[in-house]
């Protein structure tokens, strides 16, 4: 590979493949400019950047490490909890449209709020492995920090009284 190709990055968060925080790495151009940095994963490796976050560094790691115990009190909260979602749904159980991403996130983190931990998840963190169009149980894990995450169920129902059902119910696959 030409030495025009790579940048020399610093990393602000651990990224798996790549490196722990506050590591310097080479990277394709592209994946910087593209990816790392307009996502603030890194910033470009200058002789300005590397003394100012020389300055920063204690507290960057701070962070990462208030950051990692927050994950780990998310974890404990949400382990294998069931969170139900009230849908209209046709006679044969397919939804009238699905349950998205975004409303297992917004659930996830009104729970999270609600025993008082100031830690969000973002919809990228969420794996759901396909989309949810019928009533069931449904696995889901997520990502709450690198190497810190939790498996919980959705709940596709008609009613709240449906749900108790689900609950005791063996995950659709």
């Amino acid at each position: 590979m030409k030495p025009g190709k790579l940048k020399s990055v610093i990393l602000l968060h651990n990224i798996n493949n790549l490196g722990k925080i506050s590591t310097i790495v080479n990277v394709k151009k592209g994946y910087a400019k593209n990816y790392l940095i307009p996502r603030g994963l890194a910033f470009y490796a200058t002789s300005d950047n590397i003394n100012n976050f020389e300055k920063n560094k204690e507290l960057m790691e701070r962070q990462n490490s208030e950051r990692y115990d927050l994950a780990l009190k998310s974890q404990v909260i949400l382990k294998d909890k069931s969170f139900i979602f009230v849908c209209n749904a046709s006679d044969d159980g397919r939804l009238y449209g699905s349950i998205s991403v975004k409303n297992i996130t917004d659930k996830v983190n009104t729970e999270i709020n609600s025993c008082n931990i100031k830690f969000t998840i973002t919809p990228a963190s969420v794996n759901i492995g396909h989309g949810i169009k019928f009533i069931g149980k449904h696995p889901a894990n997520i990502a709450l920090y690198d190497n810190v995450m939790c498996d919980i169920f959705i709940i596709a129902c008609r009613s709240e009284a449906d749900a108790q059902i689900y609950k005791e119910e063996k995950v659709n696959s």
